[in-house]
């Protein structure tokens, strides 16, 4: 069966990925903001105060220079870490959505015998497997309403010679083949049609309730055509 495989060279795949990095980035910058207020309101506060010895107003001034040769290439070192765990996370869910949109498509397109296989290192792997369980479970019934339409097709067909032929007695035989195909194929439907809010009688014959409809509307129609 064809397979999605998981193989992807980008690292940036989905726009969920760029508004989860950019939500990330908000947040880093915000606690940025918060640490060096904490760190140097308080010192600037002091180093302008007038009142204090020319000494200590100096020791400020170092403390200072030193936090901002040390402090700021370890918050960027911690930004590029940062972003980069967030691209790697989200890639793993990203890639993962990317390859059920894949799997989606190819299903609106009728290919139910498509999988979606993912790496073993990304997230949602659950929902790869109750995802391709019920393309099988949905593939399968497909199938199977197939195979009962093909035998019920066959079985119309010969009845329909039957009837050609004048031939009573096979036309009856036949009739009563027709039911077991039926009543499979209403079963294989009979999902669908729940969740249509119909039943499976409906889907398998659809046309029937027009047809009666039809049927009392041409009666009403004599009806007054004899009055």
């Amino acid at each position: 069966m064809p397979l999605l495989k998981s193989q992807r060279k980008r690292w940036l795949v989905d726009e969920f990925q760029y508004r989860l990095l950019a939500f990330n980035l908000v947040y880093f910058f915000i606690i940025l903001v918060a640490l060096a207020a904490a760190l140097f309101v308080p010192l600037m506060i002091k180093l302008d105060n007038s009142t204090l010895p020319i000494a200590e107003r100096e020791e400020v001034a170092n403390l200072i220079l030193s936090l901002h040769t040390t402090l700021w290439p370890t918050i960027a070192v911690i930004f590029v870490l940062l972003a980069a765990h967030s691209v790697l996370v989200s890639h793993r869910i990203a890639g993962a959505l990317y390859r059920f949109r894949a799997v989606f498509r190819e299903i609106a397109q009728g290919n139910f015998s498509i999988r979606a296989t993912l790496r073993k290192r990304d997230y949602l792997l659950k929902e790869a497997a109750e995802l391709n369980a019920m393309i099988e479970a949905v593939g399968g019934r497909f199938a199977a309403a197939a195979g009962h339409s093909v035998l019920l097709h066959e079985r119309i067909a010969g009845l329909k010679a039957s009837l050609q032929r004048g031939e009573l007695e096979a036309c009856q035989r036949q009739l009563g083949g027709i039911d077991e195909p039926l009543g499979r194929l209403r079963t294989a439907l009979a999902p669908l049609a729940a969740a249509d809010g119909r039943s499976g009688r409906d889907v398998v014959n659809g046309s029937a309730p027009s047809a009666a409809s039809a049927n009392r509307a041409t009666d009403a129609k004599d009806e007054r055509a004899e009055r």
